[in-house]
């Protein structure tokens, strides 16, 4: 729209824009003036308001005064009639709409009228005084509204003035009146006296206002007269008349005062009168500027539109000559001269277009020489400033150095394809030499040349050559750094040219002659700004800069490529070694496997032949020195393959991330089977001794439900240790060792197995439990019964754990389908009707297509959330596969997603014996062609002599004020910002806490402090946080300490596997922090253990308090001196144990111990006494009730209570008010009534068992908790019938025990039966050579060990 315009209307609307302004500026300076003016009105009628209002104070003022004076002077009570008609009048003459002024002069008038029918009816004088200041309150209050309320801010300081002399009358008036009360009644002098003191105060603030606000000197005559001697006077003879100084007539005053309130009045009203001519004065010079204003802006209108269309009238005229110029040149007429009407600025302007004109000529002629090609002519400058010539000329010359850099660049280009081209089709390193010897000798028209590389086969500072080009084989295979101009070209990082050499340097050889090079090009090869090759290059002409900067572009390119080529010779040399390697490991594999069989074979015999080489003795230990000849064979063998193992392990580490993971799944087996035996056989060993118990019902006290329920649980307990063991035995599994117990049954025998052991359980979670057996279901089965119930038992196990509350779980058996896709090709060769399909089907979670991958694998689980959620091991679908595949069948399964699955299994009906098993393949291990290697996490510990600077030393800690028992937590973090924030929340979460910003330095605080808590930070400097939480978690004293861990990576599975109790990613919210230190509150609960000494003794009391660390650095000791201390510590911390004395200063009873475990906040609190007072019958079954043990103060008290505190550290519970009921012997058992019966084991849950168990038989028990408790009471009660020994005890081991038990003849006859959790091949022979008469592995079946006691108590 703007561009259509002409200039004549754009500069028209240009010039509007100043003007619009002016006119908008006008327009809101006349509104700005006729608002003051509103403003001067409206305070105009506050003043004229205020001026009446003032007349009203005056008119009640005189009321007050007259009707004072009218007391002693009658005569002037005619004059007091008449002011109170004025003052009504003045009243009713108020007419405005101010609700507020209506209301508050309705009020006045209404007091007034009272005042004057009170003074009719004899009123006192205070009150008529009362309400005459009430009458002033209102009018001042109403003068001061109309001040506030002025607008106009000359004429509200006016006003206030004004209000100045109102006070000034009104103060004399007042005082008038006071002196006529005085004169007239004394008794109200008092009052009075307070009513002066209030005006005197107010006159003096009139006073100081005139004086202040007095501008232009405008209440000089009022301040004059107040200071007059008349005013003065006036006042002194008022405070002496108040003050009864003074005596003086009515008349007197009436005179004197009147005066004075007459020459203010006069003051007053001159000054209203001032105020009124000032607001007309206000009002007219508003008037008078706006009048102004608009006569101004009119004249100035008039004269810039006047000066505008001359200026447009001109400049039109002349811009269209202008424009017609220019039309006339763009069209090319260039012929023209042009005459412009105007100032001298038009005919600069013609005269610049004439110049104009004659340089377009000479531009178009030069533009005319560049686009037909011919560049480099250039044109005249005609200034300085001539830019546009200096850069036609500049373009005419660029352009031709362009020409010939763009031909020059696209050979660049076109070499360095052909070079890339080479490397892609390059096979391996001597190939990619020489193509690019032989494309460099063409791209450089050179005629030789050689390519070396770094020696990566060696690893020596050697070059080694990788390709040439029509070499005379007179080149060297292997070069030094440093040797000659290749080797110092190599070590300088430098190319080296060498033009017009004086001697034949090099030949070029054919088979018609040779000829001498006199030019050589050398150029060094890099990789990551790290020299790895060098390329020299011979000419019989010389080398130019194009050359040279080829191969310095080249240069990285080809640096790279060299790399990539190398590394996979290095891959190569490292795949060759590591097939040598396992080719090794497989051969001496297949000799440890012949020799295991060897030795299995002879273990065979010597088992076959134990009866009959009993008289053999001498052969039999040939035979066992044999046996362990061979023994320390297989062992030097293990060593070595485990040695060669660990050397595989390595490379295999550097290969591929695969390796890896079979590694940790290694590691958690052997961890899990490591653990297992001890773990679950010692509870299971009482679940089954107490199930087996309860089930004989010998107090006949259980319901036949009961009954059942205790078949099912000793019946369950029985098949769990026959899983424990088939999971011990995984590695037989896997090595093909497990044997098979193959037995006719019918297959009715397993579905009523089945349905029997999980119906019951089905019900508990509401889960309907169907079961079926087909028609064409085989009836009868030759196979392990046991392997096959143990795959169903994981199969059902399974579908009731995933399947939830009301599902749906269905068992069938069934023959296998018809062209069923068997996996095991023995299957396929059976008819359907010879295999045995079982399928187990849920409609619970099922299983993801990513998870279906990880099934049957050792330690998997479809999902690692599975495990956490309903736990199990992952080791239940291995073993199953792979006791299918020993049975000579297979499992199947099918599953979706949220739709339930379904497992199953075929077995043949016939086992055949020597089936060839089908073995797992190896697992084929691919090498990346990167091999990225871990940073190993450091090891090695800070030395005890090494100084390490503690970067916070100087930090306000609590390291000083921590003591052992103290709640403090150790914090490693290198932020000392964030260092003193978790050093303020530990205090507020009641921690007292110590900070350290190393690794080392935090470790060293560990050892020193030993806190109940550590929260380290992972990026630290020098060694980082993985490697202190792997010192803090192998240090055997700080292995306890629970490690919160702090990271910006979210690396919490590592952290976890690496013994760290919780994990916290950066960045950290206050709430996150307060929940952390909850946690380690928590954690810190669990792992140690709080114990209250009660103990008046102080050096007791301490001693008692080392006696517990020394035995368990995991216990929180708090100390209490009295009994008020410690029952504030039992309401408010969780106890777990007290150690009480009785002869207390503030409790000496026992009854105090009662009174003190009641209100402890740990209602399962363990009380120790400790006491040297002898105690009573009474009080002995009076602690009895509430103590857990009673500890005398003899000799050996420290032992004993040694004894209890280990008791209670080792959380052993025992039942104290138990009682047993023997019951009837039982067949088998009668032959233990009145033995003495001596049971050795560290674990008080199996002494409770066994005890049980054997009393019912009426067997005398005797106990003992390691093997010197054992021998000590061998050596006081030598009469023991039997000993039943566990092997796996603390101080002294069953080996040991055992062993010196046989060295003293006199229990060399004594039957010794060993009892323990170890279940590992070879352990029952240890244990016989130690010693033991028998062996017996837990979980204990109790009928066997009743039966094996019965028969060495018999013999």
């Amino acid at each position: 729209m703007w561009k259509n315009l002409s200039f004549k209307k754009q500069l028209i609307l240009i010039l509007l824009i100043p003007v619009s302004g002016l006119l908008y500026f006008t327009i809101t300076n006349i509104n700005t003036t006729y608002q003051k003016k509103l403003r001067i009105e409206n305070s105009s009628r506050r003043i004229e308001n205020i001026a009446l209002f003032s007349e009203g104070i005056m008119l009640i003022n005189n009321d007050r005064t007259l009707s004072e004076y009218s007391k002693f002077n009658p005569d002037k009570k005619e004059e007091l009639e008449l002011n109170k008609t004025n003052t009504l009048e003045w009243f009713s003459k108020i007419n405005t709409t101010d609700s507020v002024v209506l209301k508050n002069i309705e009020e006045a008038k209404k007091i007034f009228n009272r005042i004057h029918f009170s003074t009719n009816n004899s009123t006192t004088t205070l009150t008529n005084f009362d309400e005459y200041s009430t009458l002033n309150n209102i009018l001042n209050n109403l003068i001061d509204r109309e001040i506030v309320n002025s607008n106009n801010a000359n004429l509200t300081k006016l006003a206030n003035n004004f209000k100045s002399y109102i006070d000034s009358k009104s103060a004399a008036n007042l005082i008038r009146a006071i002196v006529f009360a005085k004169l007239t009644d004394k008794a109200v002098q008092f009052h009075l006296d307070t009513y002066f003191e209030n005006i005197k105060n107010q006159n003096r603030n009139a006073d100081f206002k005139l004086e202040n606000y007095n501008e232009l000197n405008i209440n000089d005559a009022i301040i004059r007269y107040k200071k007059s001697a008349e005013f003065q006077s006036f006042l002194a003879t008022a405070e002496a008349v108040l003050k009864n100084n003074s005596t003086i007539t009515p008349e007197t005053w009436w005179t004197q005062s009147t005066a004075v309130n007459n020459r203010l009045n006069d003051l007053k009203i001159q000054k209203l009168n001032f105020t009124i001519q000032a607001t007309e004065q206000e009002r007219n010079a508003t008037v008078l500027s706006t009048i102004i204003a608009l006569i101004a802006f009119s004249l100035l209108l008039l004269i810039t539109g006047f000066l505008i269309y001359k200026l447009i009238r001109n400049t039109s005229n002349s811009l269209n000559t202008i424009t017609y110029a220019i039309e006339k040149i763009a069209t090319g007429n260039n012929q023209h001269n042009y005459q412009l009407s105007g100032n001298t600025e038009l005919n600069s302007i013609r005269i610049s277009m004439e110049k104009l004109t004659d340089a377009t000529r000479e531009q178009i002629d030069l533009a005319t020489k560049i686009s037909s090609g011919n560049l480099g002519d250039t044109i005249k400058v005609r200034s300085k400033s001539d830019t546009l010539n200096e850069s036609l000329n500049a373009m005419s010359l660029e352009l031709k150095r362009l020409k010939i850099q763009a031909e020059a660049n696209s050979l660049l280009e076109k070499n360095i394809v052909e070079i890339n081209n080479a490397i892609i089709t390059s096979k391996e390193i001597n190939d990619f030499g020489a193509n690019i010897s032989k494309i460099l000798s063409h791209q450089t028209h050179a005629c030789q040349a050689t390519f070396y590389t770094t020696d990566y086969i060696d690893k020596k500072d050697n070059l080694i050559k990788i390709g040439s080009y029509a070499d005379d084989n007179n080149s060297p295979a292997k070069i030094a750094f440093g040797e000659g101009l290749i080797g110092e070209a190599v070590k300088n990082n430098e190319q080296k040219c060498l033009n017009n050499l004086d001697k034949e340097y090099s030949f070029l050889t054919s088979s018609l002659g040779k000829a001498a090079i006199y030019n050589v090009l050398i150029t060094p090869v890099a990789y990551k700004n790290t020299i790895i090759g060098v390329i020299e290059i011979g000419s019989l002409n010389n080398f130019t800069d194009a050359d040279k900067k080829l191969l310095e572009s080249l240069k990285n390119s080809l640096g790279n490529a060299t790399a990539v080529f190398i590394r996979n010779e290095e891959l190569k040399i490292s795949v060759e070694e590591i097939n040598r390697k396992n080719n090794i490991l497989q051969v001496q594999e297949e000799e440890l496997r012949q020799n295991n069989e060897e030795l299995n074979k002879h273990s065979l015999l010597l088992q076959q032949s134990e009866e009959e080489l009993k008289n053999q003795a001498a052969e039999l230990e040939q035979t066992n020195a044999y046996l362990e000849e061979k023994s320390r064979e297989l062992e030097t063998k293990n060593y070595e393959i485990e040695k060669k193992n660990s050397d595989l392990i390595i490379a295999q580490e550097e290969l591929n991330i695969k390796s890896e993971e079979i590694a940790q799944a290694s590691k958690y087996k052997s961890e899990f089977l490591a653990n297992m035996s001890h773990e679950l056989r010692t509870p299971l060993n009482s679940i089954l001794i107490l199930s087996d118990i309860l089930k004989d019902n010998t107090s006949g006290n259980l319901t036949n439900a009961q009954l059942e329920n205790l078949s099912v649980i000793n019946t369950s307990g029985k098949d769990l240790l026959d899983l424990i063991n088939d999971i011990l035995d995984i590695s037989k599994i896997e090595a093909g060792k497990v044997e098979i117990h193959p037995e006719n049954t019918v297959t009715e025998r397993i579905y009523s197995d089945m349905e029997g052991l999980f119906k019951t359980q089905m019900q508990k979670k509401n889960i309907r439990f169907e079961t079926e057996i087909t028609e064409k279901c085989p009836r009868e089965i030759y196979s392990d019964v046991g392997k096959i119930e143990q795959i169903l038992k994981n199969f059902l196990s399974n579908a009731l754990k995933f399947t939830p509350d009301g599902g749906t779980v269905s068992m069938t058996f069934d023959c296998a389908a018809e062209n069923w896709n068997y996996s095991n090709p023995q299957l396929a060769l059976l008819n359907k009707n010879e295999i045995l399909a079982i399928a187990i089907k849920d409609n619970g979670i099922g299983i993801s297509e990513e998870s279906k991958k990880k099934l049957f694998q050792s330690f998997q689980q479809a999902d690692s959330s599975t495990s956490r959620k309903y736990g199990g091991t992952g080791l239940g679908l291995s073993i199953s596969k792979q006791l299918a595949q020993l049975l000579n069948g297979e499992v199947f399964f099918d599953s979706q997603l949220n739709n339930g699955s379904t497992f199953g299994v075929l077995i043949p009906i016939k086992y055949e014996e020597n089936s060839n098993i089908t073995k797992t393949e190896p697992i084929a291990v691919t090498v990346p062609e990167t091999v990225v290697k871990e940073t190993q996490i450091e090891s090695e510990y800070p030395k005890a002599n090494d100084e390490f600077v503690d970067l916070s030393a100087n930090i306000n800690d609590d390291r000083n004020l921590a003591d052992f028992d103290d709640k403090t937590v150790l914090i490693i973090e290198d932020d000392p910002n964030f260092a003193e924030v978790l050093l303020q929340v530990a205090h507020n979460n009641g921690f007292k806490a110590i900070i350290a910003h190393q690794g080392e330095t935090g470790f060293q605080y560990a050892k020193k402090y030993n806190p109940k808590a550590i929260i380290l930070d992972m990026k630290l400097p020098g060694i980082d946080g993985w490697t202190v939480l792997k010192w803090l978690k192998d240090a055997p004293d700080l292995k306890h300490i629970p490690v919160h861990v702090m990271s910006g990576m979210k690396r919490e599975k590592l952290a976890k596997e690496m013994g760290a109790f919780d994990f916290l990613v950066k960045p950290i919210t206050p709430e996150k922090l307060k929940n952390a230190f909850l946690s380690i509150d928590e954690e810190i609960n669990k792992v140690f253990k709080k114990v209250l000494i009660l103990e008046d003794d102080e050096k007791l009391n301490y001693s008692i308090k080392q006696l517990l660390h020394a035995n368990d650095k995991n216990t929180i000791c708090i100390q209490a001196y009295s009994r008020s201390e410690a029952e504030n510590i039992l309401t408010n911390v969780d106890i777990d144990c007290a150690i009480i004395d009785l002869g207390l200063p503030d409790s000496d009873n026992v009854k105090a111990i009662s009174e003190l475990k009641s209100i402890s906040k740990n209602k399962n609190i363990k009380i120790i006494i400790n006491t040297g007072k002898n105690l009573s019958d009474n009080e002995q079954l009076e602690l009895e009730k509430s103590a857990d043990s009673i500890v005398i103060k003899t000799n050996n008290a420290t032992e004993r209570l040694k004894d209890e505190i280990l008791l209670f550290l080792n959380k052993i519970e025992t039942t104290e008010n138990t009682e047993y009921k023997t019951a009837p012997n039982l067949t088998g058992g009668a032959i233990l009534k009145d033995k003495n019966i001596l049971i050795v084991d560290d674990d008080i849950r199996n002494i409770y068992a066994l005890s049980a168990a054997l009393t019912s038989k009426g067997a005398v028990i005797t106990t003992a908790f390691n093997g010197i408790e054992a021998l000590n009471a061998l050596e006081e009660h030598p009469s023991f019938d039997i000993v039943l020994m566990d092997i796996m005890m603390p101080e002294m081991d069953g080996f040991e025990a055992t062993k010196k038990i046989r060295e003293n003849p006199k229990w060399k006859n004594v039957p010794i039966i060993a009892l323990t959790a170890k279940a590992m091949k070879g352990d029952r022979d240890e244990i016989l050579k130690a010693g033991a008469s028998d062996y017996q592995s837990k979980p204990i079946d109790i009928q066997k060990l009743i039966s094996l006691i019965s028969i060495w108590i018999y013999k």
